[in-house]
């Protein structure tokens, strides 16, 4: 803790006068409810009433003093010159307090909270222990809790016990549950509403370890999902993988957030993510850096963040996707078997491999383990393998580009980039499900692996028109009953009786399936 004195001294134009517990508790490792910490050129001195000060003797590399219950008021009668005071923390009738008394008080704000913004490893560590807490008390829930018939409320409660039993000091926070409508308040409470089958349930829950916590939040499905539902679930999978994508050290909260914004401004749900990208977590569960549109701040390697867009469609539903993740110079931390997501890429064996499908096994005996099917970018050839749980593997960096569709010469398809002009091309057989929903001049998204282009990153849905299907019979609004329709870029889907020729579509152009009349 010394050393953190001595970063934090390195700041100072006079002593600091640190009345955020939480900052004293950083800086000295102390956990009281009643301190001040005055660290001055030459000696730190801890401030602490009768209750504490056994505790606070015990502190190295500070003078700790015994002071009246009211601290601030003992300062007034024992302190005195120019003294800088945390001017974001220190209520206002305090300050005044100590100027009546002669002391000339200097406004200071953020200096212990930017040397906490950085972590150390020995915080990194606990840090991954909280998470790897909440991984195991989330893999528990849904596969050991009931949730249709219950009430919010008692599904908050399980979340509450399983931290207890898998380890953790305590929750992070009350955990949110929000079924249906109360998922589209983004930090609602869990109430009495009984959770329905076929609707998503919002959970944004952390764990306390060794007084570092974590932030997740994760979004289940109770039954099957109507397409809106589905879509609006992949495309907030898609934005927070372009702001994963987009984080690395060097990078503005201002840009990290813009490039995950930009996935859902550019859907049918543009509008809907009212909130910022993700935030530093820590001693506190918000804390510096900031990933926001009004972000001022700049990552660094150490930092800790979560990455967590949403979209929330009042009186419907909401969807919200959060992880935590360690700031490198190169991007993020490797990720682990308990970060796997559909379509993420990772390193094995010196190629680059895509995860097509994952699924966590915990069999009654022996150890849990991750079985996935991964493609490779090379060959093409998708491979089946299993993985110890928690194995780590190096992250790739990878970038989305919006790009123009230019045309198609049967060997390569063409693209140019959208901010640089410049044209470049992939495999036409690399292509082949993509190409019957894309037409000329259009704006496609590609994914780049290390800075090579790679593949194409299809729209959660794309509107085409129908040219071609038999008539529609009039009044007839069966949907479970379909016919093939052919659209204007030569694509068949099926799609239900009344559909008509000229009529307009929004389809899902990643699985070929209809989904509404647009």
């Amino acid at each position: 803790m010394t050393a953190r004195i001595e970063r934090l001294r390195e700041l100072l134009e006079e002593p600091l006068l640190v009345t955020n517990l939480v900052n004293v508790l950083y800086l000295t490792g102390f956990d009281s409810s009643n301190a001040a910490l005055l660290v001055e050129p030459d000696r730190a001195r801890l401030f602490t009433d009768f209750r504490y000060i056994e505790s606070a003797r015990a502190i190295e590399g500070v003078e700790a003093v015994q002071t009246k219950r009211a601290v601030i008021g003992w300062l007034c009668e024992n302190l005195s010159g120019r003294i800088g005071f945390e001017a974001d923390v220190l209520p206002w009738s305090f300050a005044e307090q100590l100027r009546e008394a002669g002391i000339e008080l200097v406004p200071r704000k953020g200096l212990v909270e930017q040397l906490r913004a950085v972590k150390d490893e020995g915080e990194l560590e606990t840090f991954r222990r909280a998470c790897a807490i909440t991984d195991r008390m989330f893999e528990r829930l849904v596969s050991e809790v009931p949730f249709v018939g219950r009430r919010e409320r008692d599904v908050a409660w399980d979340i509450t016990r399983l931290y207890h039993e898998e380890g953790a000091d305590e929750p992070a926070f009350e955990a949110i549950v929000g079924s249906g409508p109360t998922g589209a308040r983004p930090h609602g409470r869990a109430g009495d509403r009984v959770i329905e089958a076929g609707e998503l349930v919002v959970i944004d829950t952390g764990a306390n370890f060794g007084g570092y916590v974590s932030d997740y939040t994760r979004t289940l499905a109770t039954g099957e999902l109507d397409g809106e539902m589905r879509e609006a679930y992949d495309v907030v999978l898609a934005a927070q993988q372009a702001g994963l994508d987009a984080i690395r050290s060097g990078v503005r909260g201002i840009d990290a957030d813009a490039a995950a914004r930009g996935v859902i401004e550019g859907s049918d749900f543009a509008g809907t993510f009212g909130h910022g990208l993700g935030h530093g977590v820590g001693l506190d569960v918000h804390e510096s850096p900031r990933l926001s549109t009004e972000s001022s701040d700049t990552l660094v390697a150490g930092n800790v963040v979560t990455v967590e867009p949403g979209v929330y469609l009042k009186g419907r539903f909401g969807i919200r996707i959060e992880d935590d993740v360690v700031v490198t110079d190169d991007g993020i931390e490797n990720v682990d078997t308990n970060s796997f997501k559909n379509g993420m890429h990772i390193e094995l064996d010196g190629k680059v491999w895509r995860i097509v499908e994952f699924q966590h096994v915990k069999p009654g005996k022996g150890g849990a383990f991750v079985r996935t099917k991964l493609k490779s970018l090379e060959a093409g050839a998708v491979v089946d393998r299993t993985f110890r749980a928690g194995e780590k593997f190096p992250r790739v960096h990878t970038e989305t580009k919006n790009v123009q569709f230019l045309y198609d010469d049967g060997s390569d398809v063409h693209f140019m980039d959208a901010q640089t002009y410049e044209q470049f091309a992939l495999p036409h057989a690399d292509l082949t499900d993509a190409l019957p929903y894309m037409q000329p001049n259009a704006s496609v998204q590609v994914l780049s692996v290390n800075g090579k282009p790679s593949s194409l990153q299809l729209p959660a849905s794309v509107e085409l028109a129908v040219v071609e299907t038999e008539p529609g019979v009039k009044g007839d609004t069966v949907s479970n009953v379909t016919k093939p329709a052919k659209l204007e870029t030569g694509a068949v889907v099926n799609v239900p009786l009344f559909v008509n020729v000229g009529d307009r579509l929004k389809v899902d152009p990643r699985e070929g399936r209809y989904i509404s009349r647009a």
